[in-house]
């Protein structure tokens, strides 16, 4: 029987490896004792093995994979039609024909063979995940700022880098027990239930990971270091933290190996590392040269250079890729970033001379130079380690870093969760906290506090409230009345009011932060900008534009002064001064201060982040208004992507992107395309909200607007009469939204 995955589905069976493998037959039986002996050889070399009867099933599935390479092994029946659906999508490394009647493979290049019996096939397969493990390592490119060379923006500066390192920071000053170990364990039997190879292993692990160095278990073959490499590459929140543990171990023995071998690399010497990079990216590579190149994980490299050269030129069997040998130059005295030689400590010994960096490993880029005259697909790259970094993304990490410098351990992870939007995963570890015996009220305040602020930013703002109320009650017992801790909270409870459309409420509350923070700050403090921001906001949803903009150009300055460049919180202010102007009719100022906004969050934010969405959501609302409905729709389409990404299924701002598409869809005259988007958006309303609100009747009121140009003038009826009830019966609705809504009705039911 064919099977449906979708997006969700792989993630509930998930993918912990940078690679994953597809089956594709028409006449598949999963329970013939022959597939299952098969598919149970598979999963001991690619853990996530997907089966599909179905051509255009697998085909939607190839296209949701972003990232992760795809095995593909097809059999049964083959034709050119279906090797040339699948060839060129952009993941699928490589094909496998199994147990068919294909014979012609010339053209098709990712062909790896044709296979008759599963162990020549697995045999293939082990030296393509080999291959695989070694190429698929992320890699940022960051050019000087005086090059006069450009790439895109977004790679100009990587910030999962820093956030990753300033992870590893909070981890490092964990104290964790021997449950975390066994946390894991569990966690992996799960992932590999269907792997009695690697739940071998797991067991193992679990019963003697003390007897054994953490280098030692990174190298063993074992999905360790697959799982490790893969989550730090994709920043997969949920494994990062099952593997904290054993990622600060992993960092603390390489810097006491450091430490304890530094007599041996007084003097520079050289490490070689060979891999496969797609043409793309090589081409990103050649353009920065004199720039850096930084690694977020942990960086494997041999002294051996023959070795490494093995693993450049097989990378050159791949479609699209070409061979590189990176020869580095490490001087000792110029780089903070520690590493070790694993002979005598790693599992294969001393096989490969072997030299393991550090997460964080950052290299200047020199020459990069053919290895082989005519060979344009095999390059040495020269790199040299150093402890220089993008002077930018350097300040914007000491900026996050004193952000969470009063909060320590568990403390300072859950405010690092907060920051790149993990709010699930932060929750959870507050929730936690807050069981826990010997916390005192401070602690209990800023938990109740910060998951106020989750839930806030989930879109439950009754619930934060209720958070927020908790914590103040608590403060308003230990701190004095004017203390800042009160108004942090107080800026906060008005920002969810804000939200509720409780704006006399929330602009009292705001009033309050901003009183004291008047009192007791310097003038040019971000805090002040904060709460300068906050009243702009609600001024503005007030219709009082000139009184918003004045607020939020003194939100603006002081965020200039104080905030580096690059700083996701003055790319708020851009976007605030932005909606304004835009609301106010300056359509050409609005565009200018939202680009501003992009180019700062497209720097500093992870990539699939909400406050992104919403940039991009604004700079298509312009478009919209000035009828440039195609660059609307682009703009529009990149903000529901990380919505759908990033938010729960039920959160208003999926909602409003939902809307938004359906608008630009209606103006370009794609009717149905318009419905679909409004009865999304409809649905995720009627699930956050009460019925009678005014979302809601919005949802219906464009719902019937379609039925309306469709020509269902019934439907449309229908649509309009809920729209009108909904709005009568709103305390928030206006007497002109009322109006609207009854001529619409009444000139459709005149057409029946």
């Amino acid at each position: 029987m064919a099977r449906v995955i979708d997006s969700r589905e792989t993630r509930s069976h998930r993918i912990v490896q940078d690679f994953l493998l597809i089956w594709l037959d028409n006449h598949m039986n999963e329970f013939e004792s022959d597939v299952q002996n098969s598919l149970g050889q598979l999963r001991s070399i690619v853990n996530s093995v997907f089966t599909f009867t179905d051509l255009n099933q697998c085909i939607q599935f190839l296209e949701t994979i972003k990232d992760e390479k795809i095995f593909l092994i097809i059999s049964g029946d083959i034709d050119d039609e279906i090797l040339s659906l699948v060839h060129n999508i952009n993941q699928l490394d490589s094909i496998y024909i199994f147990q068919s009647n294909q014979q012609r493979i010339a053209d098709w290049l990712k062909i790896k063979g044709i296979f008759t019996e599963i162990t020549s096939l697995c045999d293939a397969l082990k030296q393509a995940v080999h291959q695989c493990d070694k190429d698929v390592i992320a890699m940022s490119f960051v050019p000087t700022s005086h090059s006069s060379n450009s790439i895109s923006q977004d790679r100009v500066l990587d910030p999962m880098f820093m956030y990753s390192q300033l992870l590893k920071e909070a981890l490092l000053e964990i104290d964790f027990d021997q449950q975390s170990t066994r946390d894991l364990a569990e966690f992996c039997r799960e992932l590999f239930r269907e792997n009695p190879k690697e739940l071998k292993r797991i067991n193992e692990f679990e019963r003697d990971y003390h007897l054994h160095t953490s280098i030692w278990w990174y190298t063993y073959d074992f999905c360790l270091h697959r799982m490790l490499n893969h989550a730090l590459r994709v920043f997969d929140m949920d494994i990062i933290l099952k593997m904290g543990f054993f990622l600060a171990d992993l960092h603390r023995q390489i810097l006491q190996l450091h430490r304890k071998q530094s007599s041996r690399y007084s003097s520079v010497f050289t490490v070689y590392r060979g891999q496969g990079l797609s043409q793309d990216e090589f081409n990103k590579l050649n353009q920065v040269k004199g720039g850096f190149l930084s690694f977020n994980n942990f960086l494997s490299t041999s002294k051996d250079r023959s070795v490494s050269l093995k693993f450049a030129r097989q990378a050159l069997q791949k479609v699209n890729s070409v061979g590189l040998l990176f020869h580095m130059t490490i001087d000792p005295t110029n780089s903070s970033t520690p590493f070790a030689l694993l002979d005598n400590v790693s599992y294969y010994k001393d096989v490969e001379q072997e030299i393991l960096f550090s997460m964080h490993t950052v290299f200047r880029i020199g020459d990069v130079q053919p290895i082989e005259n005519g060979n344009q697909r095999l390059w040495q790259v020269n790199l040299a380690l150093t402890n220089d970094q993008d002077p930018k993304l350097l300040a914007l990490t000491k900026s996050m870093r004193d952000a969470t410098s009063g909060a320590v351990g568990w403390y300072r992870l859950g405010q690092l969760l907060f920051a790149v939007n993990a709010l699930d995963k932060a929750e959870n570890l507050y929730q936690t906290l807050i069981e826990q015996t010997g916390i005192d009220n401070h602690q209990r305040g800023h938990i109740y506090h910060m998951i106020g602020m989750i839930r806030n930013n989930q879109g439950d703002y009754a619930k934060a409230v209720s958070f927020f109320e908790k914590s103040l009650q608590i403060q308003e017992r230990i701190y004095p009345r004017n203390d800042l801790n009160l108004a942090s909270t107080y800026n906060n409870i008005g920002s969810v009011y804000d939200q509720l459309h409780e704006y006399p409420k929330a602009l009292a509350f705001q009033e309050k932060a901003l009183a004291i923070r008047e009192r007791l700050l310097p003038a040019n403090h971000p805090d002040l900008a904060t709460s300068f921001d906050n009243i702009g906001r609600v001024y503005s949803k007030m219709g009082e534009y000139a009184k918003a903009l004045t607020f939020y150009e003194k939100d603006l300055d002081i965020s200039q002064q104080s905030l580096p460049s690059n700083h996701p919180d003055l790319a708020t202010s851009y976007n605030n001064v932005a909606l304004v102007h835009n609301r106010m009719g300056d359509h050409t100022k609005a565009l200018s201060f939202y680009e501003k906004a992009l180019e700062i969050s497209q720097q500093s934010l992870p990539p699939n982040h909400p406050d992104l969405a919403s940039t991009y959501n604004n700079i298509a609302a312009v478009y919209y208004q000035i009828e440039e409905y195609a660059k609307a729709r682009a703009f529009y389409e990149r903000a529901l992507d990380i919505s759908r990404r990033s938010l729960s299924s039920n959160h208003p701002n999926l909602a409003i992107s939902y809307d938004n598409i359906g608008l630009v869809y209606f103006q370009l005259g794609d009717c149905l395309k318009s419905l679909s988007s409004y009865e999304k958006a409809l649905e995720i309303k009627q699930k956050a909200r009460p019925t009678h609100q005014p979302g809601v009747a919005t949802s219906n009121y464009l719902i019937g607007n379609v039925y309306d140009k469709m020509g269902n003038y019934t439907k449309a009826v229908v649509f309009y009469e809920r729209a009108l009830s909904i709005v009568q019966s709103s305390s928030l609705s206006n007497e002109m939204t009322i109006q609207l809504y009854r001529y619409n009705l009444e000139r459709v039911k005149n057409k029946l």
